[in-house]
């Protein structure tokens, strides 16, 4: 059980002239009886007084108890001893095992060596080799992978970043910065965009949004993402620079802080040149370091967002023709889609029509992504009257070069008439 503290130093309000220091020895002049550090209280004070004994002091009984009990309502209270060089000079240095305060009391040092002289506070590259951090914090005991000390836990977003070498990682924070890294940037779920009318402005949705510093760099996982973009503002929840394009593109990236721990959106002209996958401006709002492209959207004669759907990558588009002809092609011959695919295009969904202008003629068609006839959709009719044609839908046609399809055709009789219309394509 422990003790009931002394509060106060034995004597600590003594009536003057009844307690006295105690001296380290005794010194010339001093009463026979004289009680000191060194000796004590005096053979003469044992002594019988019939026999020239001197009785002790009590001044001095006071002075030791005094001297004594300070030391006891010192580490009573928590107190803890500092380096001394007192003690330093009278004992020839501290021992293994001696615990001492630093100076400014946020540190408890051990020796790691006897007759340790080191002033730790003065010269503080003696901690780790004749000193070691015992208990405390203080910055230039900082841990690191040769010297023991302490270390602060690393927030989620600094376990993310991956630049900090002095704090450490906890197995949850871990995991969870394996899982990011692991994914893909762009990685979605459910991301979802639609506008019935056009407009500047549009809300995009997403369970859950994979964004990076850099391709193979630091990875973030944005939850729950609900945001807002305005074509007619600049900066974080609008166009990166400039204004919209006129019927052009525009390209949507998710933006993080990951600092402040904050998300947006961010568009960019993405109409001459395909926008990357991380955005790669120059106009990133300050503090945001990380990014991915979640869409690229068509504009109109205004600069607002034209009238669409997307669902994941897919962006649905009102159906736009993009070709029509009335000449045969024996052999692939490229067409453009730019007016409605964006250079991100990879896929695209078609509508073509196909047929002749003379009753009972055939008309056949080819439509593929690549000039070499891989990846093709083949349409054929015959006309049971003059200019009939025939309509078809084809899913997913590949996109090997930008905005460029290619198509042949040929008719038995009467003239060629071809069309395609694109519905949707996916970034």
């Amino acid at each position: 059980m422990q003790p009931d503290l002394i509060l106060i130093p034995f004597g600590e309000n003594a009536t003057p002239g009844t307690i006295d220091p105690i001296p380290e020895t005794r010194g010339p002049g001093d009463d026979p009886q004289q009680a000191t550090w060194d000796e004590g209280f005096p053979l003469v004070t044992m002594t019988p007084l019939a026999a020239g004994g001197i009785p002790p002091k009590g001044q001095d009984f006071n002075g030791v108890l005094n001297a004594i009990s300070e030391h006891t309502v010192f580490t009573g209270r928590g107190g803890q001893y500092k380096w001394s060089s007192a003690y330093v000079a009278a004992s020839g240095g501290y021992a293994i095992g001696d615990v001492i305060q630093a100076d400014d009391g946020l540190n408890s040092y051990v020796s790691l060596v006897n007759t340790n002289t080191a002033n730790f506070n003065t010269t503080p590259a003696s901690i780790g080799v004749s000193w070691a951090l015992y208990s405390g914090r203080k910055t230039q005991t900082q841990a690191t992978e040769t010297v023991s000390g302490i270390a602060e836990i690393a927030t989620q977003a600094e376990v993310t970043a991956g630049a900090d070498d002095t704090r450490v990682i906890t197995p949850l924070k871990l995991a969870v910065r394996l899982a990011a890294g692991s994914a893909i940037v762009g990685s979605a779920r459910n991301v979802k965009m639609s506008l019935a009318v056009a407009s500047a402005s549009a809300t995009l949705t997403a369970k859950e949004v994979v964004v990076k510093s850099s391709l193979g760099g630091s990875a973030w996982l944005l939850p729950s993402v609900n945001k807002t973009i305005n074509l007619a503002a600049t900066g974080a929840g609008g166009m990166d620079a400039g204004t919209a394009p006129i019927s052009g593109f525009v390209a949507l990236y998710a933006i993080y802080n990951p600092i402040a721990g904050t998300s947006a959106l961010l568009a960019v002209n993405a109409t001459a040149a395909a926008a990357p996958e991380i955005y790669g401006g120059a106009s990133m709002p300050a503090g945001y370091t990380a990014s991915a492209l979640l869409s690229v959207w068509p504009t109109n004669a205004s600069g607002q967002f034209a009238i669409g759907i997307q669902v994941g990558r897919e962006i649905g588009i009102a159906t736009n023709t993009v070709f029509t002809t009335t000449t045969t092609q024996a052999s692939l011959t490229s067409f453009s889609i730019a007016a409605v695919a964006p250079r991100n295009a990879v896929t695209c969904r078609c509508d073509t029509t196909v047929g002749s202008s003379a009753a009972g003629a055939g008309a056949n068609a080819v439509i593929c992504g690549t000039p070499f006839e891989v990846g093709r959709v083949a349409q054929g009719a015959t006309s049971p009257t003059a200019g009939a044609t025939s309509v078809s839908s084809f899913p997913h046609i590949p996109i090997l070069n930008e905005q460029t399809l290619y198509y042949r055709g040929s008719v038995s009789g009467g003239t060629f008439t071809f069309v395609v219309s694109i519905s949707s394509y996916t970034i």
